[in-house]
């Protein structure tokens, strides 16, 4: 009698599980299923969700109607993106959406959305993409601002109100005290030297005069050139098209020649409209950057590149010193204004900054804002 073989149980793999799948994730892996659950998830958090394409309302969560006061059996789908937001907070909301579909990752931030009465409800936003069916569709993610967040931001808004306030009133002095120079001590030196150069017609005979003279008129024009720079270092962006990145290129020039330190500038972009506002804070950040890099972080090449970054605009200056937190650390402990002015800089044109290290060594500080100064006043103010 033939005996049949018995077969010995297979060894499961390494990596493959052997416990038996629950209903729950069976479920989940049912194609069918799963939009279920996802939906049963998303209705179940206690954050408000919306679901948009570009114009429209496509799906909201229970909490997303509840935290803007409308009722279990009312719905948002269908109604314009727009209408949800306060108009104080429309170009600011827009201008995030613009970034996320540029594919731009951006912090989360407090935006004014309409309740059903249409009071504005200061909410803290998420906003994210995602791909679904062949189409882009925005996740918007929102939580109501408590009465401490709300004390918070008055805090944070006032305290910009003051660094934007305080630096605009030192460039207002630093630019007054350029023109002086520039059109009364500098329009004086050169009448001088005029009525000098006019002295020398009347001995010509004297040579131990003339030499003199010869010797004042030299200190004189330099004296003149001294006020011209002192001039253009108050005032070092003027009003024409492409000041600013000359003003950068000239920077970069100088500081190779003074220092004797390689100081490469590069561009990326079309920069021939930078307000000459704009410009001049963007300056007085590389040139705290180049001081601090030289100074605290002993680099011996620095590299000045302006990127355009639709919708934005980006500066950079990135050195191969000691490295940021080196830099850093140094800089805090002399005093680090010259820091807390380069993130006061940044604030007042609508922009942030940033500081990282970089591989294998060195530092960058990056300096990112809008290409649309109309854009500016509304990142500053939810900053």
């Amino acid at each position: 009698m033939n005996k049949k073989k018995q077969q010995r149980p297979q060894k499961a793999d390494a990596g493959t599980a052997t416990h038996s799948s629950s209903p729950a994730a069976a479920s989940f892996q049912d194609e069918q299923q799963r939009p279920q659950l996802l939906q049963a998830m998303i209705e179940g958090i206690q954050a408000g969700v919306m679901i948009s394409d570009e114009l429209g309302v496509l799906y909201t969560n229970p909490e997303f109607g509840r935290l803007l006061g409308y009722g279990p059996g009312e719905t948002l789908e269908g109604m314009r993106v727009v209408d949800l937001i306060a108009e104080s907070d429309l170009p600011l909301a827009m201008q995030r959406r613009k970034a996320v579909a540029a594919g731009r990752r951006i912090p989360t931030g407090w935006v004014k959305f309409k309740d059903k009465s249409g009071e504005p409800v200061q909410m803290m936003q998420s906003l994210s993409r995602m791909f679904w069916r062949g189409q882009w569709y925005f996740t918007t993610a929102v939580n109501r601002a408590s009465d401490q967040d709300l004390l918070s931001i008055q805090i944070r808004k006032t305290r910009a109100r003051y660094e934007r306030l305080l630096v605009a009133e030192l460039e207002k002095q630093q630019s007054a005290i350029a023109r002086e120079l520039h059109d009364s001590l500098g329009s004086e030196l050169a009448g001088i030297s005029l009525m000098l150069g006019g002295l020398k017609a009347f001995r010509p005979e004297d040579a131990a005069l003339l030499a003199r003279l010869d010797g004042v008129l030299d200190q004189l024009e330099a004296a003149v050139e001294i006020t011209r720079s002192l001039a253009r270092g108050l005032m070092p962006v003027d009003t024409h098209a492409g000041a600013f990145w000359r003003a950068l290129e000239k920077l970069a020039s100088d500081w190779t020649l003074l220092k004797g330190v390689p100081c490469e500038f590069r561009m990326y972009g079309e920069f021939d409209h930078v307000p000459a506002e704009t410009g001049t804070h963007l300056y007085r950040i590389a040139q705290e950057a180049i001081a601090n890099a030289l100074r605290h972080g002993k680099a011996t090449l620095i590299r000045l590149r302006l990127t355009d970054i639709v919708p934005d605009l980006m500066l950079e200056i990135e050195d191969n010193g000691a490295g940021f937190h080196a830099a850093i650390t140094s800089a805090m402990h002399s005093g680090g204004v010259g820091l807390r002015s380069m993130m006061a800089r940044a604030k007042t044109i609508g922009g942030h900054i940033e500081f990282s290290s970089v591989q294998p060594v060195g530092s960058c500080v990056r300096v990112i804002w809008p290409s649309d100064p109309s854009v500016r006043s509304i990142r500053f103010e939810h900053d």
